[in-house]
């Protein structure tokens, strides 16, 4: 949810082994690092990670995700001007070290 200058994300999942993922963040868009209180099956992950968001204009963000200080992944979130749909573009490292380059769109129905 975006909130002024800021975004407050919860991000729910299942990783490749199975287990419930979370993470829970506010970050400012002006591209700090914050820490995604990351956990897996309730518990902290042991890789302390974090996103940093940056607005490059009025429908386009960019993501920077880092594990133990390494970056891992970006993600440009381009949102549509009717703001109806939306279209990631996620390059860089899965979590087992596997090459992404993945375009996502989403559409409000």
């Amino acid at each position: 949810m975006v909130m002024g200058d800021s975004i407050h994300v919860v991000a729910d999942g299942v990783n490749a082994q199975g287990k419930a993922t979370h993470a829970e963040y506010t970050a400012k868009f002006d591209g700090t690092a914050v820490g995604t209180n990351a956990t897996t099956d309730g518990n902290p992950n042991p890789e302390p990670s974090t996103a940093s968001w940056k607005k490059i204009d009025d429908h386009t963000y960019e993501v920077s995700n880092k594990s133990q200080g390494q970056a891992f992944n970006t993600n440009r979130i381009v949102v549509a001007p009717d703001g109806k749909s939306r279209t990631s573009t996620i390059t860089g490292k899965g979590a087992q070290g596997q090459t992404l380059n993945h375009t996502v769109v989403m559409d409000k129905t």
